[in-house]
């Protein structure tokens, strides 16, 4: 029997000690280390992990070193790159005898280990999971509310579990790829609609009307109305249609609010492509001086939208009683 040690790249203080004997595989050796690794990696399969000598040049890693240091805080280093190389991954029907002939056993490392990613099962709940549990689990623990360059992280974040949707494509943009898959037939059917509407019916031309604009972002933001409601919070969305009379009255209404306990949380303005994003911004911020004062209650800020066809801004329109300024805080197309 020998000993030897193996460590994690990319996992801090992953180092661990292994016993092993030369008559085995290597695919034997693999099932040992997700033993000793039970905490690290107890959602990755030994077969999807990639095992690797920790040795250059007929030269084993020293415990001293400063790769060895650097590989303990779970940092990955240019020498480190190198020993994982594809072509350097240890056969899984290697024996290992030979392999550690003339390694020490003391102050130095044998073994890299490489989980692959996207290595983690895909683990289902038997019992299906409501919109609450997955609200619990994805809300922000926010003491206060965060300033407008502060929105643009959060907004970001990926959510912590996955779910199968129709489009495999999808997930990859809005869950988190190592996160638990759940699931909940409630929410996968709301995004499934959305997702099927979007590429087939509902997804305007480049230079559809405004009206048409505002059907499509109905769909998606009756994601968030449904998730709000599913959780027991009582809002309101009010909508102002897009004017196809051709009033010469300028609108003085939002496209779009979202109310709760009579506080406006979200305004929303929608234009054809051929109406700049800027233009936009401006028509929304010009309808939202008349409701910020009354309707903001105590929030300094609410969140805003404004589009130009499938471009999306977001801001945070600050409460004013006079001129309304905006914060950018991210942009997208969909």
């Amino acid at each position: 029997m020998l000993t030897i040690f193996c460590a994690i790249v990319g996992e801090a203080r992953s180092v661990v000690e292994v016993e092993i004997d030369d008559a085995d595989s290597v695919s034997a050796l693999l099932k040992d280390i997700k033993a000793m690794f039970l905490n690290a990696l107890k959602d990755a399969e030994a077969a999807r992990m990639e095992l690797f000598l920790a040795k250059k040049d007929g030269k084993w890693m020293q415990s001293c070193s400063e790769e060895m240091k650097k590989l303990r805080k779970g940092e990955k280093t240019a020498a480190i790159e190198e020993l994982i190389h594809e072509d350097k991954e240890l056969d899984p029907m290697k024996k290992l005898g030979g392999l550690f002939d003339d390694a020490p056993t003391d102050d130095v490392l044998h073994v890299l280990v490489v989980v692959v990613p996207y290595a983690v099962k895909r683990q289902r709940r038997e019992v299906k999971t409501s919109i609450e549990e997955l609200w619990e689990l994805s809300k922000l623990q926010l003491e206060t509310l965060p300033a407008p360059h502060q929105i643009k992280a959060p907004l970001e974040r990926p959510l912590p579990f996955r779910l199968t949707l129709r489009d495999p494509v999808v997930p990859k943009d809005i869950f988190d790829p190592n996160a638990p898959l759940f699931s909940c037939p409630e929410l996968e059917t709301s995004m499934n609609y959305f997702i099927c509407q979007s590429q087939r019916k509902f997804h305007p031309e480049t230079k559809a009307s405004e009206g048409s604009w505002q059907k499509y972002y109905d769909i998606l933001l009756s994601l968030t109305t449904n998730l709000y409601l599913e959780k027991g919070y009582a809002v309101l969305t009010r909508r102002n249609p897009a004017d196809t009379a051709e009033t010469t009255l300028p609108p003085v209404r939002p496209n779009y609010i979202l109310q709760r306990n009579c506080v406006v949380l979200l305004g929303g303005e929608e234009q054809s492509s051929v109406v700049s994003i800027a233009i936009s911004v401006g028509k929304l911020l010009q309808k939202m001086r008349g409701w910020s004062v009354i309707l903001y209650a105590d929030l300094p800020h609410i969140l805003g939208y404004a589009t130009s066809g499938s471009d999306i801004q977001f801001i945070a329109i600050e409460k004013s009683d006079g001129r309304c300024n905006s914060t950018p805080i991210l942009r997208w197309d969909i």
